[in-house]
């Protein structure tokens, strides 16, 4: 599908402007030097002893594979509708904070077929005394996709105690998967050979403080996933009982690296004496490095053991990274760029599953209000399933605005 006269003359005045104000923010880039984040974020709303941030954002664009589709990819106009509500306590001891935020997407202007999720997370820490301090979460996340609706909900605590340079932080969770029995548009067998399940987990984790800027840590937890149909339509007893160990290293060096690396080992033992254990080693990471004033570098990763009713598979082992980048281009302009990699690698078939997503987008902050937005997404998906590949690329520009 290509773009009407109509479109064309919206996307070439849209990027035009997005054009001019790129040159703008360059040219101010070059006079002025330092960025002046705080100068930029939101105010918020007083309410009580907390602070709410609302936003909402509006962006329309290009995508030529809405439905991540291999064999039948439908292309058009895409027009994007995102809003949410983030909260923080303003406590001097204590502390509360969450977000519920939205997003919808639809082609063409038809959002009784839309694609897009819901989100809800809060959590709240108590400070016991100088030494003691619990943390309570919560989340909940709907997906939907056409007739697809997935929902998961996920709740976890923790206990945590120093003793001068120790720590020990015992942690228990809940996450519950509930799939939508309707999956035939979906894209990939990780996504189609799914059914519900609940997990419970317990973890210990012990910290030593190596200086005021490092600790190195060691963790270790069980696992059992008991799904809601015992036997597959496959014949195949579902359920598993897992364990998990990390070894690792947080850093803390005020703004310029902060956050922690780990190395890490998953296994899953599956009830069904039929099915291969699944085990892997992998990484998990949340890092952020202050390469000089105006740019920032993150990266995450994160490994584990998924699940899947695929005859034969006893699950995948799973491992995620991500690369981000955000540079400011002045007092108003930012520009981010990011690649994302997983692969799901099967155990006990032959199948691996590859996904790599690559973005860049630029800001312009025309006040603490509001900002005009314009982004690139790159979406590739390849699987060892003959005839499973596809591409998809998403343009849109927009306003945000918030409070």
């Amino acid at each position: 599908m290509s773009f009407s006269p109509r479109s064309r003359k919206r996307f070439t005045t849209a990027l035009a402007a997005v054009t001019s104000f790129v040159w703008l923010s360059l040219t101010a880039a070059a006079q002025q030097a330092g960025g002046e984040a705080e100068e930029r974020a939101p105010l918020g709303l007083r309410a009580g002893a907390a602070t709410l941030f609302p936003w909402v954002e509006l962006r329309q664009g290009y995508d030529d594979n809405f439905n991540a589709s291999a064999s039948n990819p439908q292309a058009g106009n895409v027009s994007e509708i995102e809003a949410g509500l983030r909260w923080q306590s303003d406590w001097s001891r204590h502390r509360m904070s969450g977000e519920l935020r939205g997003e919808v997407a639809a082609l063409d202007g038809d959002f009784g077929d839309a694609q897009g999720d819901t989100e809800m997370r809060g959590e709240a820490r108590i400070d016991i005394s100088s030494r003691t301090s619990a943390l309570v979460s919560a989340g909940y996340l709907f997906d939907f996709d056409g007739d697809t609706r997935d929902q998961t909900y996920v709740a976890a605590g923790a206990l945590r105690h120093a003793f001068n340079r120790l720590s020990l932080a015992l942690r228990a969770g809940v996450e519950v998967k509930d799939y939508s029995d309707n999956r035939g548009a979906a894209s990939s067998i990780a996504e189609t050979d799914v059914a519900d399940y609940r997990q419970d987990s317990l973890g210990l984790r012990a910290a030593y403080e190596i200086s005021p800027l490092s600790e190195a840590f060691a963790e270790a937890g069980v696992n059992r996933r008991d799904y809601r149909q015992r036997v597959d339509v496959n014949g195949y007893l579902r359920g598993s009982k897992g364990y998990w160990g990390k070894l690792g290293m947080t850093r803390s060096n005020g703004s310029k690296l902060r956050g922690e690396l780990a190395l890490a080992y998953n296994r899953q033992d599956p009830d069904d004496a039929r099915l291969n254990n699944a085990e892997g080693i992998g990484i998990d990471a949340a890092l952020a490095w202050r390469v000089g004033a105006l740019t920032e570098l993150r990266l995450s990763a994160r490994s584990g053991i998924g699940e899947t009713t695929l005859a034969g598979a006893s699950g995948y082992r799973e491992q995620m990274g991500r690369i981000e980048l955000s540079h400011e281009l002045g007092r108003r302009a930012v520009l981010d760029g990011y690649l994302s990699y997983r692969r799901d690698d099967y155990v006990g078939v032959a199948l691996a599953e590859d996904t790599l997503e690559a973005g860049i987008g630029f800001d312009y902050f025309l006040s603490r209000a509001s900002t005009l937005t314009a982004d690139y997404r790159h979406l590739r998906f390849a699987s060892s399933q003959p005839g499973a590949d596809y591409n998809a690329n998403r343009f849109t520009v927009g306003l945000r605005l918030e409070r």
